[in-house]
């Protein structure tokens, strides 16, 4: 069992020290290589509400994201406080926050996938990729701070 510890604890510095490896949440695996890849910030308090095409689009950048079919997508938390940024089914946000508390969990590897989540993002952490496999218009919001309103939208062509 020590030995085990000790081949983890290894495996997860060597990670660490890997220039510009991405932290994921739920150890998702990397993108093949050669994916686009398209980072989304996660902000609350750095991506004040605005009036889009969508409705009220607030704590995410950019927003909304334009992307090609084929690019990965990973949300990166730069604020201190968790945060998800998780799938919003239809064409328009609901009036009050669509999620249960599976929201929580990492799910989905398609941005296409019903109920796809980064699961909890603490402070610093980045999602698993999300590969844009479809063309689309794809809402997202975060289940802590839905009535914030801490809502995006994805573009995929």
């Amino acid at each position: 069992m020590r030995s085990l510890l000790g081949v983890c604890a290894a495996a997860l510095a060597l990670a660490a020290c890997t220039p510009n490896a991405v932290a994921l949440n739920g150890g998702g695996a990397p993108p093949p290589a050669g994916t686009p890849l398209q980072t989304i910030d996660v902000n609350l308090t750095g991506h004040a509400p605005f009036q889009g095409t969508f409705g009220v689009l607030a704590g995410y950048a950019p927003n909304p994201s334009n992307v090609a079919v084929g690019t990965a997508i990973v949300f990166h938390n730069s604020e201190s406080f968790p945060h998800t940024a998780s799938a919003i089914s239809g064409s328009a946000f609901p009036l009050s926050s669509p999620f249960s508390t599976a929201a929580l969990q990492a799910s989905g590897a398609h941005l296409g996938d019903a109920g796809w989540s980064s699961g909890e993002l603490q402070a610093g952490a980045s999602s698993a990729p999300l590969l844009v496999s479809a063309p689309g218009v794809y809402l997202y919001g975060c289940f802590f701070h839905y009535g914030s309103p801490m809502r995006g939208a994805i573009v995929a062509k």
